[in-house]
């Protein structure tokens, strides 16, 4: 097509803005973002002759539609980076709207921080050198998203070569960076609307081989895909059936025509199944034909017809013979029917309540001129126009609400607009359910009754509509020039009702420096002038002025008298504003980078910006009419645009599509293009527009992205693992790497697996931890890692370590799961392989272990038993040579005690006989001091027989502990191993100089003589009393020690019992702090001991357990609590059931290494 441009030259220069463009709008008012720049635009438009003012404004009105439909951000600012205008694309790019962001700083809401002193410098580059600029930047959205957008800036330039503003145009490139993502989501998509169809679909080649097959396809053949594709259908159907299928393939490729044809077919079980084949050629980017077939199974849709028909045929015979019978009565019904004078229709009433009109008489046709068969089975729709139809409904849906009969007058309006008035009865009927089904009605035609009414109330009423519904101002003033009368439209126009106007002058409406003016005008009405077209300017009750275009005349009584003036004022403010936005939207479209024109429908060019006319090699003054554009276009571009996007813009209102345009030098540059086709209201094409943009950056990113994905394709299936990219809206996987190496399935067939069919592949006793580790990778927002066994194609099952990461979506939220599964089989069997030797040597360690503990246990216990019996037979040893001295001195003692007497008996006489004595016995007597020794020697005969008496209990206690001569059961008395081992630690229950005594409490019951190892039960007696006296030695000498008071005194409690004349139960407590439970679990156990080094073995108290639990069938517990002391409670029994033979022979087996 061609384009041609207005005659008219541009300048070059840009005018001073007026005063009225800097002002604020007015409140309320929703700037559009274009007309802003119609402050620039008049000085830069030459009008030949007042006959072009029509068109050039109606050039700047397509003008302006065509930037405000621009694809790209057009912003006005002004030096100080502030926003003057706000196009919709920058709403739609950002997301902030005009009134939000006129008058601000662009720091303030669309630059983040790295890019400040970026556009700073290119601001004072443009206002330095005064020329436009290009950049991408960075930007925030209004949610606060990061984008990246293409900025062309020009600088605006006044008369006196000033910069009083910048114009930007600006697109949002981010989508470059998405283009993988998107061919991506294209391809999956492809996949599954294919492989998601139920129809068979297969896609043949030029040679009519199969080059794509559907899932269902597969599936109604029985075969895989790999077994489809390459095959034509000779390979799998009969020659007859293959040759018919190859007669219409050929037909379709040849002519392009679609094929639509329906067949039958029998199966090999004879079911006849019928078919619907539909079959298209498709031609790619390179010339190549395919034809795309789908068959669809129409079977049940056929045999369903077959038996309609046949069921169709048997009622029409019942419904022929019933109606004979009815056509009898109806004649009869219908000549009273349509003899009466009024009206009647009748209407069926569905359950829906919907309405039908089922029949009416001859005298309804005649009254309303509407013909019987109009009436007859339609819906009110049929033969109404809609609002008829709608107010006929609801006085029906009234009669079925009311269920009774109803009258009223309606009012019809007939196609050919006359108007009929009718009074109409509606009757309601039941049936057996009592529902209604049907309406009866009868009508009336009033409509001449009606005429007349209605004739006097609109001659009254005519007048005071046409003022009141005027869209102008109708006022009257009287000769002061005050206000009488304003219409309605006072309201819109000024925001003042009427009651607020009338009576005042119309000077206080006026803005500042109209009233002089207006004066003279209102003088030269009323002496009789007629003014039209008065230009005045208003100030409306917001403030804001409003041009007001007034008529006007003088307004006089019937005898002529001047009673003021009236007239008419017509709102243009809306005009001219408009007038002053002329250059502002054409120094956008100058400013573009895009490519932009206009041309009426036969072709003439109207516009074509700077940067067309710069390709094009154009002239800025230069006349465009005569330039064809498809100069510019190379041949396939001319036919697609020719025969793709004008025939659609012209059907559809616009059209985009990729084509190519030609420099000068002939250099081929690809563009995406927007046409536009313009309608005016009668849906006419007033005129075409068109917007192109270069996009060869965008084909070479594509290029790249391809290339890369190729490449990662390849590393993929290198790296012999699966890679997975989950998404959790769609439940959808895309499967890429060594699928066929990981699974055993074909990569195709493989890319069907979704989150579900994973999930089964999955081993069961599996399943449930993946689930959770992934939820747990959720929840915390980590990595999602675990291990677990997968299921390949032939049902094996392999080892697999799946590492996933989380991917958010803008709003934070996790979408998506991106991961590789690794083949860990080897390692893992080679794992377990190792945890088995592990366990098996683990077993022979613990058994080892066992058997050493043991040995180190018997040794103990005979080591402990030697030095046990050296002691016995060393203490027994002593007691035997202390004893015999003792027996001495102790059987000599009464007779030196009886000897002593007799002395001192002498001695008393011969003082008596003879108290004067020679000096030489005087002086002996007193250097021994007689007297002393005659008193203190009984008393010395008798410490020393205390002494005797002692070392004897000593020696009995010390062969009473021993008894290591009693190697075998004796009956002893209990008490008496008790009391000797008391007597041994005499020593250490002592009071001492740092400590108190420690108490003994014996609280012996009555036992006889107990069946037991005497000398192996004294030694637990000692193991356990020697541990109280060391727990209770600790306690007091703790700082804390609650034995620091007086009050309370280191005790041992002794209590024995006999329980049910069988059991003996010795119990031995202390008061001390007590046992931690975690001690007292081991106090048993071998080389356990809570001592520092050298003090203790270990082995005490587990020989004691073993003498007491193994030796003599009894029990060793401890009860303890920590802070409440601790006791030992023994538990033996009276007779043992073992005779002293079997006693030898346990001893004799115990002894054996």
């Amino acid at each position: 097509m061609t384009y041609r441009s207005p005659s008219f030259r541009h300048s070059t220069m840009i005018s001073q803005p007026s005063k009225s463009q800097g002002s604020e709008p007015p409140a309320g008012q929703i700037l559009h973002p274009v007309p802003h720049l119609a402050a620039h635009l008049s000085p830069k438009l030459s009008i030949a002759s007042p006959g072009d003012c029509a068109a050039t404004f109606d050039l700047e009105r397509k003008l302006s539609l065509l930037i405000d439909r621009s694809p790209l951000a057009v912003i006005e600012w002004d030096t100080d980076l502030k926003v003057v205008s706000w196009n919709a694309s920058a709403e739609r790019i950002f997301g902030f709207s005009a009134e939000t962001v006129l008058g601000q700083n662009a720091n303030e809401f669309i630059l983040p921080a790295s890019q400040l002193e970026l556009v700073n410098e290119i601001v004072k580059q443009i206002l330095k050198e005064k020329k436009g600029t290009h950049s991408i930047n960075e930007n925030l959205t209004q949610r606060g998203q990061v984008i990246t957008c293409e900025w062309f800036n020009t600088p605006l330039v006044n008369s006196a070569d000033e910069v009083i503003g910048i114009i930007s145009m600006v697109s949002d490139v981010s989508d470059r960076r998405q283009t993988e993502q998107r061919l991506q989501d294209s391809e999956r998509f492809l996949d599954s609307v294919i492989n998601g169809n139920p129809d068979l679909m297969v896609v043949k080649d030029e040679q009519f081989r199969f080059v794509l097959v559907n899932d269902a396809l597969c599936r109604q053949l029985g075969r895989d895909r790999s077994q489809l594709i390459g095959k034509t259908d000779y390979d799998l159907f009969p020659a007859a059936e293959a040759d018919q299928l190859r007669q219409v393939d050929r037909q379709v490729l040849a002519t392009g025509q679609e094929y639509l044809g329906e067949q039958s077919s029998t199966l090999p079980n004879g079911e006849v199944r019928y078919f619907l084949e539909r079959k298209t050629r498709f031609q790619d980017a390179k010339g190549r034909r395919f034809i795309i077939v789908t068959v669809r199974d129409i079977t049940e849709r056929r045999l369903a017809e077959l038996a309609l028909e046949q069921a169709k045929a048997e009622l029409e015979e019942r419904v022929a013979a019933r109606t004979a019978e009815l056509q009898e009565q109806e004649q009869f019904l219908r000549s009273i029917y349509n003899g009466t004078d009024q009206g009647i229709f009748v209407i069926d009433v569905s359950p829906e309540t919907t309405f039908r009109l089922v029949d009416c008489n001859l005298t309804l046709a005649q009254i309303t001129g509407i013909p019987q068969e109009v009436f007859r089975n339609k819906t009110l729709a049929e033969i109404f126009d809609p609002v008829q139809a709608e107010r006929f409904a609801r006085n029906y849906e009234r009669c079925v609400r009311a269920g009774s009969s109803i009258t009223y007058e309606e009012r019809v309006c007939y196609a050919d607009g006359t108007v009929q008035w009718f009074d109409t009865t509606l009757l309601p009927m039941r049936n057996g359910d009592g529902r209604i089904y049907r309406i009866i009605g009868t009508t009336i035609n009033i409509t001449d009754r009606r005429n007349t009414e209605d004739a006097l109330v609109e001659s009254e009423n005519r007048y005071r509509r046409l003022v009141e519904t005027s869209q102008d101002l109708i006022w009257s003033c009287d000769r002061q020039g005050c206000f009488s009368f304003v219409n309605a439209a006072a309201r819109h126009i000024l925001g003042y009702e009427p009651e607020e106007m009338i009576g005042r002058p119309f000077s206080d409406f006026l803005m500042p420096g109209q009233f002089e003016f207006d004066r003279q005008v209102f003088r030269d009405v009323v002496a009789g002038a007629v003014v039209q077209n008065h230009e005045s300017v208003y100030r409306g009750k917001d403030g804001q002025p409003v041009t007001l275009l007034f008529s006007a005349v003088v307004l006089r009584d019937e005898q002529g008298n001047i009673l003021g003036t009236t007239g008419t004022a017509r709102d243009i403010t809306r005009e001219k504003q408009m007038e002053q936005e002329r250059s502002r939207l054409i120094d956008l479209l100058e400013a573009s980078p895009d490519l932009i024109g206009t041309a009426a429908p036969d072709g003439t060019s109207l516009y074509l910006n700077r940067a067309f006319r710069q390709i094009a090699g154009l002239a800025d003054d230069a006349v465009v009419a005569s330039q064809q554009i498809g100069n510019w276009h190379p041949d396939w571009a001319n036919r697609k645009i020719m025969t793709e996007g004008i025939p659609a813009a012209l059907r559809d209102g616009t059209w985009m599509g990729e084509t190519a345009v030609l420099t000068l030098e002939g250099e081929e540059i690809p563009v995406s293009q927007l046409i536009i086709a313009h309608k005016n209201a009668e849906g006419q094409v007033d005129y075409l527009s068109t917007v192109i943009r270069d996009i060869r950056e965008f084909r070479q990113a594509e290029a790249a992205l391809r290339e890369s994905e190729e490449r990662f394709r390849l590393v993929a299936e290198q790296t012999g693992q699966l890679i997975y990219d989950y998404d959790f809206a769609t439940g959808q996987i895309r499967w890429a790497g060594a699928i066929a190496q990981m699974t055993g399935t074909p990569p195709a067939e493989f890319q069907q697996v979704d989150i579900a069919a994973w999930e089964q592949r999955i081993h069961p006793s599996d399943r449930q931890r993946a689930a959770q580790m992934l939820e747990k990778a959720i929840q915390e927002r980590s990595l999602y890692y675990v291990e677990y066994r997968f299921a390949q194609a032939d049902g094996s099952y392999i080892f697999v370590e799946d590492h996933g990461a989380l991917l958010e979506n803008e709003a934070g939220e996790v979408d998506r799961l991106v991961g590789v599964m690794s083949n860990i089989t080897e390692r893992k069997q080679a794992q377990l392989e190792l945890e088995r030797s592990e366990s098996t040597l683990r077993q022979r360690s613990e058994e080892l272990q066992t058997a050493l503990q043991q040995l180190q246990r018997t040794q103990s216990q005979m080591v402990q038993a030697e030095k046990m019996s050296s002691l016995g037979q060393l203490v027994a040893g002593v007691a035997h040579e202390i004893n015999n001295p003792v027996n001495f001195i102790y059987g000599n003692l009464s007779h030196a005690s009886g000897y002593t007497q007799d002395l001192l008996g002498l001695l008393a006489l011969y003082q008596k006989h003879y108290p004067a004595p020679h000096a030489e016995i005087q002086d002996e007597a007193d250097a021994i001091d007689l007297p002393f020794v005659l008193e203190d020697l009984p008393k010395l005969i008798s410490s020393i027989r205390v002494g005797a008496e002692r070392i004897q209990k000593i020696v009995a206690s010390l062969r009473t502990f021993s008894r290591m001569d009693e190697a075998e059961f004796k009956a002893v008395d209990i008490h008496d191993g008790i009391d000797s081992t008391l007597m041994i630690l005499q020593n250490r229950l002592k009071g001492k100089s740092d400590r108190p005594e420690i108490s003994v409490h014996k609280q012996y019951g009555h036992l006889p003589y107990v069946e037991c190892y005497a000398g192996q039960l004294n030694q637990v007696f000692m193991n356990i009393l020697s541990n109280a006296i060391d727990a209770l030695e600790e306690a007091i000498a703790q700082p804390d020690s609650p034995f620091r008071d007086k009050t309370r005194q280191p005790t041992i409690t002794i209590r024995t019992d006999l329980l049910n004349g069988q059991w003996v139960f010795i119990r031995m407590s202390d008061n001390g702090p007590g046992i931690p439970e975690s001690v007292r679990q081991r106090l048993f156990d071998p080389f356990f001991t809570t001592k520092a080094v050298g003090k203790g073995t270990g082995m005490g108290l587990s020989i004691s357990y073993q003498i007491i639990t193994e030796r003599h069938g009894g029990t060793l517990e401890c009860l303890s609590e920590p802070g409440s002391g601790a006791e030992f409670v023994v538990k033996i029994p009276l007779k043992q059931l073992q005779t002293a033979e079997a006693s030898e022979g346990s001893d004799q087996t115990q002894e054996k290494p």
